[in-house]
C-alpha cells in the first residue's frame, strides 16, 4: 500500500471517529450502594431528591395582635434521598476534555450548580433549591380533634415514605387520610419518567438525571376553616432526563423539575465541519506526497 492510500485510510478513519463526536459535555453515571462500588476516579456523587410537605407557623412579627391562631406556611420542601448515591465519571469522546466543576447547596449532597466546559465551550448547570411559602390568615379556635392545632405545628409529611407504605406507583392516587385530618392527592408518574431499577448503570449521558416530578395537593382543616395547597414532590424512584445545552444552563426548580435555556453557539465546530478540514487537509497530503514522487524521479 502506497503512503498516499495509508495517509488517506487514516483521514477517513479520523473523519468517523471526530463525526460521532458531541460537543455536549458527556458524562458517566453510576449508582453506589455500598463502598465497593465506588470506582475512585469519580469527579463527585450526590444525592436525589426527595419531599418533605411541612407546615408550620410563619413569621411571628406579621401575626396581628388579636389573632387567636398564627399565620401558617405551607411548602415542599427538598430534601436528600440517601438510599444510594449517584457518581459521576468522565467518559470524553476522543479528542474531546470534559471538566466538571461541581457545586453542592452548603452541609448537603445536593447539586446547586455544576459548571461544564468542553475544549472552549462553557455549559453551566445552576440548581436552585428553595421553598415558596404561601402565606394563610389566622383563622377562629379549633374544636373538631379530627383537625391541625397549634400544637401540632411544625407538621412533617415524609412524602417518600407515604409512597413506600401505600405502594403507589405510576398510577395517581386519591384521598390518602393521615393524622390530624390531613387528605393528600398524588397524581401520577409522567410518561417519560423510568423506574431507577430498569435504568441499567453505569449509563454514559450528555446530561443529568433527576428526581420524577409528580403534582400533590394537600387539604386540611384549621379552626373553622378547609384549606387546600396545590405544590410539586419528588419521587425518586422513577428518574427523568434532561440533556446538557451546547451553551446555556440547566436550573433546578424550587420544588421540583428542571428547565432549559440555550444560549447561541458560537465557534462550535460541527461535524461537517470536521469533515471539511480533513478533507482539505488529505488533499493538501495527497498533493505533497505526488509532488515529492516528481521530485524523486
Amino acid at each position: 500500500m502506497s503512503k498516499s492510500s495509508k495517509s488517506m485510510i487514516i483521514l477517513v478513519v479520523s473523519s468517523i471517529l471526530l463525526c460521532g463526536c458531541a460537543v455536549a459535555p458527556t458524562v458517566q453515571l453510576t449508582r453506589i450502594d455500598a463502598p465497593t462500588d465506588v470506582k475512585g476516579d469519580e469527579v463527585d456523587t450526590f444525592y436525589l431528591r426527595k419531599s418533605a410537605i411541612k407546615i408550620d407557623k410563619a413569621d411571628t412579627s406579621s401575626k396581628k395582635e388579636n389573632a387567636e391562631l398564627p399565620l401558617l406556611t405551607i411548602q415542599s420542601v427538598v430534601e436528600e434521598y440517601d438510599n444510594f448515591k449517584i457518581g459521576v465519571r468522565r467518559a470524553d469522546e476522543l479528542g474531546v476534555r470534559t471538566s466538571l466543576n461541581i457545586t453542592k447547596i452548603s452541609n448537603t449532597e445536593l447539586i446547586k450548580e455544576a459548571g461544564v466546559e468542553v475544549d472552549d465551550k462553557r455549559v453551566e448547570l445552576i440548581n436552585k433549591v428553595g421553598a415558596i411559602i404561601t402565606k394563610i390568615p389566622a383563622l377562629g379556635i379549633a374544636s373538631d380533634p379530627n383537625e391541625l392545632e397549634p400544637d401540632d405545628l411544625p407538621k412533617v409529611i415524609q412524602i417518600s415514605d407515604i409512597l413506600k407504605d401505600k405502594d403507589i406507583r405510576r398510577d395517581a392516587a386519591l384521598g390518602i387520610e393521615m393524622s390530624d385530618g390531613i387528605k393528600i392527592d398524588i397524581g401520577q408518574i409522567p410518561p417519560d419518567a423510568v423506574e431507577i431499577n430498569d435504568l441499567k448503570m453505569p449509563i454514559k449521558l450528555s446530561g443529568l438525571i433527576y428526581s420524577s416530578c409528580r403534582s400533590a395537593t394537600i387539604e386540611f382543616k384549621f379552626g373553622d376553616q378547609k384549606y387546600v395547597k396545590a405544590v410539586k414532590i419528588n419521587d425518586p424512584r422513577y428518574l427523568q432526563r434532561i440533556a446538557f445545552p451546547i451553551k446555556g444552563k440547566v436550573s433546578f426548580h424550587t420544588e421540583c423539575g428542571v428547565s432549559v435555556t440555550s444560549e447561541k453557539d458560537i465557534g462550535v465546530s460541527t461535524g461537517a465541519d470536521i469533515v471539511d478540514a480533513l478533507a482539505i487537509q488529505g488533499k493538501a497530503i495527497k498533493d505533497a506526497i505526488d509532488a515529492a514522487k516528481k521530485d524523486n524521479k
